[in-house]
């Protein structure tokens, strides 16, 4: 019996340290479009398996979903990324060069590890072969642990994917590939990610402890609006890092001093915070002009929940002195049904299950 492989769409799945999002795309006259989102925020965190497994339920009772076939991204406290540099020989064996030089690194044994290289860049010297590549780890035990939760939730997972191979899949499908490394940055609930990406391989990759609620948490900290998550975001959104802009010799003509004032106040509580994520993104950036021998950078892109602060790309450009856009990939995929959009949040972090549900899965 012959049978017909054809490649499909599974449901992209981003379990974050305190949301689940998901998402699913289909061809629609040789077009991508999105049959389903799905975004759910968790304040007691992912860490409950009885919470998650019941917020998971919600995306298989899903009527927008089609199949229980997954592509699924676990957070990032369950897995151990880190870059190595190694030589083999010619005829020596590359996968057991990367295990014995990743056995250095692994926080915990080797054969309790399922070890993936995302990103693996060769060049030839003499009688061997030198490689860079990016290593991503995780315990078996977890992957099995999130295998079995899926299934509970009535889902089944094709692939363990990671972060950020998600984005890069996903920026790469928005944008046209350059011949410039590209900085991306996916600003996250309590994580954000970090990487530097050229056309051959994963240059940097960062984990950094900072997102929107750890900012809003100490904006909220420092003014009197009773605690108002929903108020602190209208004032970021509404004023932000504008006071950069302003101009004291035009500022009778097109503020009032009061608006002046808050804006000023705003900036002055949020930039410190602000600065602590361009601190990690700096050094980033400096370790990738080293390894790719002082590159130009395409620029800087931004994903997540980076919209929530009005102009966060000038001022980022500003200091960086790169060129600096916020993403928001559901302006530029077509939506199978406006509707979807009805129970997501604005400022929902979409963009890495969008980036998981682009991996093609073939199904007999």
């Amino acid at each position: 019996m012959i049978f017909d492989i054809e490649s499909r769409y599974p449901i992209g799945i981003d379990i974050g340290a305190k949301y689940i999002a998901a998402a699913q795309l289909r061809d629609e006259k040789g077009k991508k479009v999105l049959r389903g989102l799905h975004y759910r925020k968790l304040d007691a965190g992912t860490e409950n398996d009885d919470i998650l497994v019941s917020a998971l339920r919600e995306i298989t009772k899903s009527k927008v979903f089609a199949g229980r076939r997954v592509v699924l991204s676990i957070p990032s406290k369950n897995l151990s990324i880190f870059p190595i540099h190694f030589q083999i020989e010619k005829t020596g064996s590359l996968e057991e060069a990367i295990l014995r030089e990743s056995e250095k690194y692994l926080p915990f044994p080797l054969e309790d590890a399922v070890i993936d290289y995302p990103s693996l860049l060769s060049e030839e010297s003499g009688d061997f072969n030198q490689y860079k590549a990016l290593i991503v780890a995780a315990r078996r035990e977890d992957l099995k642990k999130y295998m079995a939760l899926l299934k509970d939730a009535g889902l089944h997972v094709d692939v363990f994917d990671f972060s950020v191979s998600a984005l890069i899949r996903l920026h790469y499908y928005l944008y046209q590939k350059g011949p410039n490394p590209v900085i991306l940055g996916h600003i996250g609930l309590s994580k954000s990610l970090f990487a530097v990406a050229s056309q051959e391989s994963i240059v940097v990759q960062r984990d950094v402890g900072w997102g929107s609620e750890v900012m809003l948490e100490e904006f909220l900290s420092s003014i009197d609006i009773s605690h108002d998550n929903g108020s602190a975001k209208a004032i970021l959104k509404r004023h932000g890092l504008s006071y950069e802009d302003h101009d004291p010799a035009k500022a009778d003509q097109e503020k009032d001093s009061d608006t002046i004032g808050i804006e000023r106040a705003v900036y002055q509580i949020i930039t410190p915070h602000i600065d602590e994520f361009l601190h990690e993104m700096d050094k980033g950036i400096s370790y990738a002009r080293v390894e790719a021998r002082s590159p130009e950078f395409e620029g800087i892109y931004l994903y997540g929940q980076a919209g929530i602060v009005s102009s966060l790309d000038k001022y980022i450009e500003r200091r960086m002195n790169i060129r600096t856009e916020i993403v928001n990939p559901l302006d530029r995929i077509p939506l199978s049904d406006k509707r979807l959009l009805a129970a997501i949040p604005d400022d929902a972090p979409l963009a890495l299950a969008l980036g998981l549900s682009m991996r093609r899965v073939p199904w007999l």
